[in-house]
């Protein structure tokens, strides 16, 4: 199984210095969903250039010396290694710009539940902004990610202080992809919302009636976290088909970066692939 991923981790990119074509570079960190260990030896291939390399034992990897054909180019970086899904993620390069990276989480084929914790998700300042996020891979994503955008962080008001979680799909530009909320479960620290099984009392997941929202609650910055909401990947369900996509969102933190000069929201999330209302982490046998 292939999954499409659009540049889950990305470092600013506005000011590069073109020194060369072939000093340009693309390097990351490989780990595992479940035990957020490296995976070495997986391999990444970068297309059309065609550059192959292994993870090292710490899970990184570096391509160097691409020749990129003008001043930027588009590429596509393969991860795979037996046992995993592999992943293939679209990235835009720019000449002499070798400080790219490209984090990426692998997922073990066989598993049912998965889980990705302080997932960073920013306010939307432009079409790159990381403020939107894929609930398959829970990875967050550039807002034009638009065949893999499930979720958007907005800010209701303008104001700069109350925030929501909305569905990935724009009715207006009609880009995205659909997704389905609950109310708020409730609140639940860390510790808390690992041990959440399941929801409703573990029956199977209604749809229709059990998610029946386009966005979550409102959450103030600075906020009141562990706020935590179900979510159905309703658009994914139109393209792919059965099994059913269900997951969990906690919002751990929410505040503002004086750095970046943007707010910053952190996420728990959960998900479970094979349609069942089940979200503890088991290893695969």
């Amino acid at each position: 199984m292939t999954v499409l991923l659009i540049l889950s981790f990305i470092t600013s990119c506005d000011t590069v210095q073109q020194t060369g074509y072939e000093d340009t570079g693309v390097g990351g960190n490989v780990v595992d969903s479940t035990l957020h260990l490296p995976v070495k030896n997986a391999e990444i291939l970068l297309l059309p250039d065609g550059t192959k390399t292994y993870t090292d034992d710490f899970g990184n990897y570096y391509i160097g010396h691409i020749h990129v054909p003008s001043s930027a180019g588009n590429y596509y970086l393969y991860i795979s290694k037996p046992g995993y899904d592999t992943v293939k993620y679209y990235v835009f390069l720019y000449a002499g710009d070798t400080t790219r990276r490209v984090d990426v989480v692998l997922f073990n084929s066989v598993q049912e539940v998965y889980e990705n914790y302080n997932v960073h998700v920013y306010g939307f300042q432009n079409s790159h902004s990381l403020s939107s996020v894929n609930l398959y891979d829970l990875v967050a994503s550039e807002d034009t990610n638009y065949i893999l955008r499930d979720m958007r962080l907005r800010d209701s008001a303008g104001t700069g202080q109350v925030y929501w979680l909305l569905s990935g799909y724009d009715n207006t530009s009609g880009n995205g992809l659909e997704t389905h909320f609950t109310s708020l479960i409730g609140y639940y620290d860390h510790n808390q919302f690992d041990g959440l099984s399941a929801l409703f009392g573990g029956r199977p997941f209604d749809p229709q009636s059990d998610f029946p929202f386009l966005g979550t609650n409102s959450f103030q910055m600075p906020s009141v976290s562990n706020m935590v909401f179900g979510y159905y990947l309703y658009g994914r369900h139109g393209v792919y088909g059965d099994p059913k996509i269900y997951g969990l969102i906690r919002i751990a933190d929410v505040y503002y970066d004086t750095g970046l000069n943007n707010t910053v929201v952190v996420l728990d999330l959960k998900v479970n692939r094979k349609g069942n209302n089940n979200f503890l982490v088991s290893q695969p046998h």
